[in-house]
C-alpha cells in the first residue's frame, strides 16, 4: 500500500504545480467552501472568434534572413508534381503557408483547358490566382490566395513558383 502512495505522490505534485502555473490569481486564504473550487484546474481557451480573426501570418514561426533566401523543392509522388518554393513558406498537409500568401496544388475532376496565365479573382477582400495544367489526361490546379488586391510583388513570386511546376511521371 505504501508503494502505491509513493507512486501517486509525484503525479499529484505535477498536477498541483500545473494548476498553480495556469492560475494567475493571488494566493487567497481559503474557507472549506472555497477549497472544493480550487481542486479543479482551469485552462484558458481561445474562442472561435479569436481563432477566426487571427491571420495565418501570425501563426507562422519566425524565418531568418538566410532561410528567406533559400529555395526548396517539393515533390509529391501521389500526384506526380514537383515545384520550387521560397524558404519563407512552410508546407503542411497539402498547403504551402507563406508569409504573405497561401498556395496549394491538386488534381481536379472534369475537363478544362490549361492556361499560361492565371485566372485572377478578387472576392471578400482576398485575391485568388488559379493556374491550370493538363498532363497525361489529368487536370492539375495550382491555387494561391493573398489578402488585398493588385500586389504585383506577391503575384510575381507566385508566378515564379507556378512556372517551376514540372511533372515527374
Amino acid at each position: 500500500m505504501k508503494k502505491s502512495w509513493l507512486l501517486l505522490l509525484p503525479l499529484l505534485l505535477v498536477f498541483v504545480s500545473g494548476c498553480s502555473l495556469l492560475n494567475k490569481t493571488e494566493t487567497q486564504v481559503t474557507t472549506p467552501v472555497q477549497s472544493a473550487e480550487l481542486t479543479t484546474c482551469t485552462v484558458p481557451v481561445a474562442t472561435s472568434t479569436e481563432l477566426a480573426t487571427s491571420t495565418g501570418k501570425n501563426l507562422l514561426p519566425p524565418v531568418s534572413q538566410e532561410e528567406i533566401k533559400k529555395t526548396f523543392t517539393y515533390e509529391d509522388e501521389d500526384t506526380g508534381v514537383k515545384l520550387k518554393y521560397p524558404g519563407s513558406c512552410f508546407f503542411n498537409k497539402g498547403v504551402f503557408q507563406c508569409s504573405d500568401f497561401t498556395l496549394s496544388i491538386w488534381i481536379l475532376d472534369g475537363t478544362t483547358t490549361s492556361s499560361a496565365t492565371p485566372e485572377i479573382i478578387f472576392k471578400d477582400g482576398q485575391t485568388q490566382m488559379k493556374y491550370t495544367y493538363i498532363h497525361n489526361n489529368k487536370v492539375y490546379a495550382l491555387m494561391a490566395w493573398y489578402d488585398g488586391q493588385n500586389k504585383t510583388d506577391l503575384e510575381t513570386v507566385i508566378d515564379k513558383i507556378a512556372k517551376s511546376l514540372t511533372f515527374t511521371r
